[in-house]
């Protein structure tokens, strides 16, 4: 009956923390499941899990892709639907219903798939977006990075009019520094070229074409980092239907608080937050690490403990197995383990709360009420604390700083605190 109904469950070793029908790699792996089966009576239960949705990820050719236009494709996507409240539980769907369920998930593959993209967008230092920016204006030169250029007084005989190229042995600088430190001006008297084929007289003839490297990389800096934010909470929204529909409905109805970890004096830990859900009588807690997509329920870790440890005087969480470093580093966190120990670690409840819903939803046919945890607008208040209030909260003050050029000698250090927030920001699976 199984191989005919339901062959996905003849599987072999699906992992018990596998969310069922809630998921996109749920919906691709009862799809392959039941290609295979249609195929071949009893194949998919000579197939593994992992073998199954390796299979099920390759591209889509010859049989496996008519199979995912036909419409013995379409049952996983009506029950994903459904579990995600996108429609309501029926005994019989229509092609109404059939239709928003496929519109609405291929949309939210369509927006992963962007968010991806931001994810793989390589990090600019701020010399590369400044090279970038000269050679729309120049870009047949190929010495805008190498050092000739030189700060000379009035009449100097190494005046790049003088003859005297590649004699000077001063200090140079090249043309991204100045353009950087916004010294590229028209009538300065004192720049000259020790290059015999780039001279700064001919070079300003084109400054007038150039856009203020503090406004291009400002943009830039800002439109980089709204693509990461938004990618990081499509993500996590997208993480929440692998939860239990009581610990969603919670999450989309409760109460929520949020509490970061700091260690003594240091600074509290971006790269983890903890929060606190109440509805009604249930109670939980969650760590959520942003870097690793991880929004993990602390099953170990009861409401009550880490609530009186919150109202405590010294707020002394150090024996209740959170792992410092993946707070403090990003590293990858550690299984919650209560013999951890990390000597003055403290709790601090943040400013934002999500209050309990005003008004509840009426309840289904089944007496449920089933959250649309993935995009619903609860699900984005609540990505968008975790991911724009703690995660990037460093890249604040970046942000403000962006809009100042920095000095010749401030670009001599070669520090890049711009780029290096990115490279510690970026999503730890890629």
């Amino acid at each position: 009956m199984l191989c005919g109904q339901a062959p996905h469950l003849l599987v072999r070793a699906i992992p018990d923390s596998m969310p069922f029908l809630s998921t996109q790699a749920w919906i691709l792996f009862e799809q392959y499941a039941t290609y295979l089966e249609r195929r071949i009576p009893g194949a998919a239960r000579q197939l593994s899990h992992d073998e199954i949705l390796y299979q099920a990820y390759l591209p889509p050719r010859a049989g496996w892709a008519t199979f995912l236009d036909s419409v013995h494709a379409l049952p996983p996507i009506r029950m994903w639907a459904v579990v995600n409240g996108v429609i309501p539980r029926q005994t019989r769907y229509g092609s109404t219903e059939t239709n928003v369920a496929i519109t609405q998930l291929n949309s939210l593959r369509a927006r992963l798939s962007l968010a991806l993209d931001a994810f793989a967008k390589p990090i600019l230092t701020q010399r590369e977006i400044a090279l970038h920016a000269l050679q729309k204006v120049w870009p047949d030169t190929h010495q805008l990075a190498d050092m000739v250029l030189m700060w000379l007084p009035e009449d100097s005989v190494f005046a790049e009019d003088k003859r005297f190229e590649q004699v000077h042995t001063g200090k140079k600088f090249s043309f991204v520094d100045l353009y950087m430190a916004n010294r590229l001006d028209v009538d300065s008297p004192h720049w000259h070229s020790s290059s015999p084929t780039l001279k700064y007289r001919d070079m300003a003839q084109r400054f007038h074409r150039l856009t203020p490297f503090s406004q291009v990389f400002a943009q830039h800096f800002a439109q980089h980092l709204h693509a990461l934010q938004s990618a990081y909470c499509e993500y996590l929204q997208n993480s929440l239907p692998q939860l239990s529909l009581l610990r969603r409905e919670a999450i989309e109805f409760g109460r929520i608080s949020f509490f970061a970890l700091r260690r003594g004096a240091e600074p509290v830990g971006p790269f983890g937050l903890i929060l606190c859900v109440s509805y009604y009588s249930d109670r939980h807690v969650y760590e959520c690490f942003p870097k690793y997509l991880l929004l993990r329920p602390r099953r170990d870790l009861d409401y009550a403990t880490l609530m009186q440890a919150v109202a405590a005087p010294g707020q002394d969480v150090s024996t209740l197995g959170f792992h410092w470093p993946a707070y403090a580093d990003g590293v990858e966190p550690a299984d919650s383990d209560s013999e951890q120990r990390w000597p003055g670690l403290r709790l601090s409840q943040l400013a934002p709360v999500l209050p309990d819903v005003d008004t509840l939803p009426p309840v289904d046919t089944q007496g449920q009420r089933v959250p649309r945890s993935f995009d619903s607008p609860r699900s984005k208040a609540l990505a968008a604390i975790i991911v724009e209030h703690h995660f990037f909260q460093r890249a604040t003050p970046l942000r403000e700083r962006s809009t100042v050029p920095l000095t010749l000698e401030q670009l001599g250090n070669g520090e890049d605190p711009w780029a290096e927030v990115f490279a510690r920001m970026a999503m730890a699976a890629l």
